[in-house]
């Protein structure tokens, strides 16, 4: 066995022609970082979990017996072995109690018709947006009291609609936050962060349905970041039948006490959160796209270390010249030249549109992907024509799930794995350096993070 074999060889060696030296040689060049995996997510049962998810390497069918990335192939198996191995250890009676515990408050006050009531909900929507910065508050006054459209504050505020549709956004995010602490979530849900009116044209019933059917989906998917992050994929119908998706992820950096359920309480943190809106959800249609990143405490001092910078907010959306604009605090940031062909498709929904691929060795996709490259001066954005191919069946005998991997090595460095069940469902994602699990559902996610992980960072 030549030692300068790279890790693509050795797993070629192994699942073309059953060398199992090859793989015992790739196991033990990465065993160190296998375990170092294992831990973070499960350290007291990170040997075993190392172990498992060797037996899953073996058992594996990758297409045409290659994989692109081979750590990525492997992450994601550690991953997936760990999130499980903890699950199985968390009693009916822990679920029970976390599903109540953190459960949605019910908007009871919804029901009350006495006029007392209607005042005190009026007054207290008054003060969230009094809370809110004057960027938010102007717009959001604008629009929901002074019934304004988007081109018309746009005209009075000098900003374009997309940043107003970006505004809107933020704002409602904001006011909702505020409203949940004071019991009245159901008021605050009657906003839409676009409104009833848009600048999408008409959406058909056809179309309306399979969004529906998106939402039905992909609603509050919960994933957990290298055993220490978490993450959520949300999704609701719009009163116009289009489809409002986000991606929050709380990824926490310090040694420092905090409730390890809850990631996003963190006092040291990086953060990162997207929406936009779909018009159609099948065909990945979207518009009105805000992305926004940040870090807290002692990250953000780190960052500033690395002379990295946090804390731009930038709004994208399509101009009339089937150009992509980058906005940031209401000022062109960039403008992308959009390619011929397939559409632009965001990265935070190219797991979700790896989901609706056929399980088929035949199957690969062109995507054009929108996504950014980290400069200490902020983000670039960059649209990335590349493809997304079926790697394979991956896991034991039993129970075997499909792979697919998009290339971005000569973007990223590294190619990203996604995996999937027979059912086309989630499973996780990841390459080298990262793993996203799928924990099911927000109690579960919350009792894995729970759990006393180790304090180190990948």
């Amino acid at each position: 066995m030549n030692k300068a074999e790279t890790d693509q060889e050795l797993l070629a060696s192994f699942y073309q022609e059953d060398d199992d030296s090859a793989l015992e040689t790739f196991v033990d060049r990465h065993r160190q970082w296998a375990l170092a995996k294992a831990r973070s997510y499960y350290p007291e049962e990170a040997e075993d979990i190392v172990q498992i998810s060797i037996l899953q390497l073996m058992d594996s069918q990758p297409t045409r017996g290659t994989v692109a990335s081979p750590l990525g192939w492997w992450g994601t198996m550690i991953g997936a072995v760990a999130v499980d191995q903890l699950r199985k250890r968390i009693t009916r009676r822990e679920k029970e109690h976390n599903s109540a515990a953190l459960s949605h408050i019910d908007a009871h006050e919804s029901e009350a018709e006495d006029s007392a009531i209607r005042q005190q909900l009026v007054a207290r929507v008054h003060e969230a947006i009094d809370q809110l910065d004057d960027r938010f508050k102007e717009t959001l006054l604008k629009r929901y009291f002074d019934d304004l459209s988007y081109s018309e504050i746009a005209h009075i505020l000098q900003i374009s609609p997309g940043t107003v549709a970006s505004r809107l956004a933020r704002g409602i995010a904001r006011l909702r936050e505020f409203l949940v602490q004071r019991d009245i979530l159901d008021l605050a849900n009657t906003l839409k962060p676009y409104g009833e009116q848009t600048t999408m044209a008409s959406i058909s019933n056809n179309v309306q349905n399979q969004n529906k059917h998106f939402v039905e989906k992909w609603n509050d998917i919960w994933l957990i970041a290298g055993g220490r992050g978490l993450g959520r994929y949300h999704a609701e119908l719009n009163a116009d039948g289009s489809v409002s998706a986000s991606l929050r992820m709380d990824f926490p950096v310090s040694e420092d006490s905090y409730d390890r359920a809850r990631p996003e309480s963190a006092p040291d943190r990086l953060w990162f959160e997207s929406e936009l809106t779909l018009e159609d959800a099948r065909s990945f249609k979207w518009s009105h796209c805000r992305s926004t990143e940040g870090a807290t405490g002692k990250a953000y001092s780190r960052m500033l270390e690395k002379g990295m910078h946090y804390g731009e907010e930038h709004a994208l959306f399509f101009s009339e010249e089937d150009k992509l604009s980058v906005h940031s605090n209401g000022n062109i940031k960039a403008t992308l030249e959009l390619p011929n062909g397939d559409a632009v498709v965001p990265d935070i929904l190219s797991p979700l549109m790896v989901c609706e691929l056929e399980c088929d060795k035949r199957t690969e996709r062109s995507i054009n992907l929108l996504c950014f490259e980290r400069l200490p001066t902020g983000r670039k954005w960059a649209i990335a024509s590349t493809r997304a191919a079926y790697a394979g069946r991956k896991g034991l005998p039993t129970g075997l799930s499909h792979t697919f991997e998009i290339e971005l090595n000569s973007f990223t460095g590294r190619d990203l794995s996604i995996w999937v069940d027979n059912d086309r469902r989630l499973i996780g994602l990841g390459d080298e350096r990262e793993s996203f699990i799928v924990a099911g559902d927000e109690a579960t996610a919350r009792s894995l993070l729970a759990r006393e992980f180790s304090n180190s960072i990948n």
